[in-house]
C-alpha cells in the first residue's frame, strides 16, 4: 500500500512538470473554412441585385437580368453568369428566379423567390387607363405606314404588334404615380379596333379602341376619350417626294423659277404610279439660291383625291458665280461697227479709259450671249420684260430655244463694268466684270470679250 502511494505521488509530480507551458509554445487556431463550406443565400442575392420594390415585376426582371458583373457581397466574391425566370405573377408582384454563377470562384445555382413589388394594373385599367405615345428616336412620320390607312382605306394591318414598333403603350394607375409599360405578353392580349385618322387644322390624330383581355376600353372623347396619337399627314406625304439634288445642280435657279411648271416634277423622286404632284405656288430666295414649291399631292387612281398639301425646299442650284466659266460673250456685226467707228484708227495699246467713257448700256446690248450646256453652247436672246411692280421694263437674256431643259437660262438686267481694254490691230480685247444679275451682286466673275473692229468707211 505504501508503494502504491509513492508511485501515485511520483506520477503527479511528473505530470505537473510535463504540463507546464512556456511563452514559446504555439497557440492553436480554429480551422479555416474551405470553399466547399461557402454557400449563396437569399440574403446574398438580395444584396447583389438590390432591386427597387416600388417597381413592377417586369422592371425588376429587366434590372435583375442586366446585372452580371462580379461583386463582393457579405464578404463573398460573387459573380452571376445567368438568370432564368421560373415563375412570375405580375398581378401579385412576385417572381421566382434561378441564378447561376460563381462564388469564391466555385460554381453555384440558387433559386430565390421575390415578393412585394408593385402589382400590375387590373385588366380594366389596362384598357381604360391606357395611354399611347410615339416611341422616342423613331421617325414615325416617314416609317409608319399611313398610306394604307388614308389612301387605300384599309386598317387591318394596324394590330398591337404592328403599332408596338412605333408606339409605347403605358398605364397610369389610379391614385398612383407608377407608370406601367405594356410587355410583350400584354401586347398579345391587346386588340385594336376602329383604327382611324381624324383631320385637324394643322395636324390630325390617329384613334382606336383598345380591348385588353376581353375588357373593352373607352370609345368616346373628352374625359372618356379613346387613345389618340398626333400625326401630320402633310409631313408624311411630303416625305414621299425626295429632292434629287443632282438634278437641281444642273440648272440656274432664276430660270427654273420663271418656268417652274416645266421643271418642278423633275426635281423629285416619287412613285409616279401612285402619286400626282400638282403645283400650287412657288417663291424664291435670291440670297439663298433656293425655291419653295408648294405642292398638292393627289392620288393617281383617277379620282383626283387630294392626299396632302405641303411645301418643299429645292436647293443645290448652280451658283451664279459659275457664270465665270459658263457665260460666253462674243462680238457681232453691230458691236464691231460701233467700236470700229471709235477705235479702228486708234493706236494699239491700253484703251481702258476711252472705252469706260462710253456708256456701257449703249453697246452691251449688241454683244452675243451664250451659255455652256452639257451638249455645247446655247444661244441667248435679249428681251425687254416688265418687272413685277409693272412700272418699268428691264432687259433679260434668255434661251433662244424653247426646249424645256434650256429654260433655266434666264439672266435679268446684268450689269457690267469694263476692267481691261487693249487694242491689237483690228481687235479690241476687253475684260468685262459682271457686277450683278438676277438681282444678285457678284464678285470675281470676269469674262473675256474679243471685238472685231469693223471699218465703217
Amino acid at each position: 500500500m505504501k508503494k502504491i502511494w509513492i508511485t501515485m505521488i511520483v506520477g503527479l509530480i511528473m505530470a505537473s512538470c510535463g504540463g507546464s507551458s512556456s511563452g514559446n509554445d504555439p497557440i492553436p487556431t480554429p480551422p479555416t473554412p474551405t470553399n466547399e463550406d461557402i454557400k449563396v443565400t437569399d440574403n446574398d442575392l438580395v444584396s447583389y441585385f438590390n432591386l427597387d420594390k416600388t417597381k413592377y415585376v417586369y422592371q425588376a426582371i429587366e434590372s435583375l437580368t442586366a446585372q452580371t458583373s462580379a461583386k463582393t457581397v457579405n464578404g463573398k466574391a460573387l459573380e452571376v453568369l445567368s438568370t432564368s425566370i421560373q415563375e412570375r405573377n405580375d398581378s401579385e408582384g412576385t417572381f421566382k428566379v434561378l441564378v447561376s454563377g460563381k462564388v469564391q470562384n466555385k460554381p453555384f445555382s440558387h433559386t430565390i423567390t421575390y415578393a412585394g413589388f408593385a402589382k400590375k394594373p387590373s385588366d380594366y385599367d389596362m384598357s381604360h387607363r391606357l395611354s399611347v405615345q410615339w416611341k422616342a428616336g423613331v421617325d414615325y412620320q416617314t416609317q409608319f405606314d399611313f398610306d394604307t390607312l388614308y389612301r387605300l382605306k384599309k386598317n387591318e394591318k394596324y394590330t398591337a404588334e404592328y403599332l408596338s414598333q412605333f408606339v409605347d403603350f403605358t398605364v397610369l394607375e389610379q391614385n398612383s404615380q407608377n407608370v406601367y409599360k405594356y410587355t410583350a405578353e400584354d401586347l398579345a392580349k391587346l386588340q385594336i379596333s376602329k383604327f382611324e385618322f381624324k383631320s385637324g387644322r394643322s395636324t390630325g390624330t390617329l384613334t382606336f379602341v383598345a380591348t385588353y383581355n376581353g375588357n373593352k376600353g373607352y370609345v368616346g372623347s373628352g374625359v372618356y376619350a379613346q387613345p389618340t396619337l398626333s400625326f401630320d399627314k402633310n409631313a408624311y406625304y411630303a416625305s414621299k417626294l425626295q429632292l434629287k439634288k443632282e438634278v437641281a445642280a444642273e440648272y440656274y435657279m432664276r430660270g427654273v423659277y420663271e418656268n417652274v411648271a416645266v421643271f418642278y416634277a423633275g426635281f423629285f423622286d416619287y412613285d409616279s404610279n401612285i402619286y400626282a404632284p400638282i403645283l400650287k405656288s412657288v417663291s424664291k430666295s435670291d440670297s439663298q439660291n433656293t425655291l419653295s414649291v408648294t405642292i398638292e399631292l393627289q392620288d393617281k387612281s383617277g379620282n383626283e383625291n387630294v392626299l396632302a398639301e405641303f411645301t418643299k425646299e429645292v436647293e443645290g442650284f448652280k451658283p451664279l458665280s459659275a457664270l465665270a466659266t459658263d457665260l460666253g460673250l462674243s462680238t457681232t456685226a453691230d458691236l464691231g461697227a460701233y467700236m470700229g467707228k471709235r477705235f479702228r484708227s486708234s493706236a494699239d495699246g491700253d484703251l481702258l479709259a476711252k472705252v469706260k467713257a462710253l456708256p456701257i448700256q449703249n453697246w452691251i446690248k449688241n454683244v452675243h450671249f451664250s451659255l455652256k450646256k452639257s451638249y455645247g453652247y446655247l444661244d441667248l436672246e435679249r428681251e425687254e420684260v416688265r418687272m413685277s411692280n409693272g412700272n418699268y421694263l428691264s432687259p433679260v437674256w434668255k434661251a433662244a430655244s424653247n426646249r424645256g431643259s434650256d429654260l433655266d437660262a434666264y439672266f435679268l438686267e446684268p450689269r457690267f463694268e469694263v476692267v481691261e481694254a487693249k487694242k491689237e490691230g483690228i481687235w479690241l480685247n476687253l475684260k468685262v466684270k459682271l457686277l450683278q444679275v438676277n438681282e444678285v451682286s457678284l464678285s470675281n466673275v470676269v469674262l473675256p470679250l474679243r471685238i472685231h473692229l469693223i471699218d465703217s468707211n
